[in-house]
């Protein structure tokens, strides 16, 4: 429901060319991330599942939201760059966590 709730406050503030890449970019790279994680905790763990899944949701939100909504890569590099931090932080606490149980 927040996502639903998220893409037309989206519509109505930021207007359709935004809110149409949030949605797209958003969908596919959740996708992507979940099969990735899905496919790889069995196998390597959890620590890595994070980092790994996190890379690819990163890259494809990266890759596709600037090229929908502004027909354009340039903003890719600080994207990549400011979200890469998010799966740092969140493969650290992960591994802080797993470490503690």
């Amino acid at each position: 429901m927040a996502v639903v709730l998220g893409t037309v406050l989206s519509y109505v503030v930021a207007g359709p060319a935004i809110a149409t890449a949030s949605a797209v970019s958003f969908a596919v790279s959740e996708v992507l991330d979940a099969a990735v994680y899905s496919g790889t905790v069995q196998r390597r763990g959890a620590v890595v599942a994070v980092l790994c899944s996190g890379v690819v949701g990163v890259t494809v939100d990266s890759l596709l939201f600037p090229a929908i909504a502004f027909a354009s890569l340039a903003l890719t590099p600080g994207q990549l760059l400011g979200k890469a931090y998010g799966v740092l932080a969140r493969t650290i606490v992960t591994a802080i966590v797993r470490r503690r149980s």
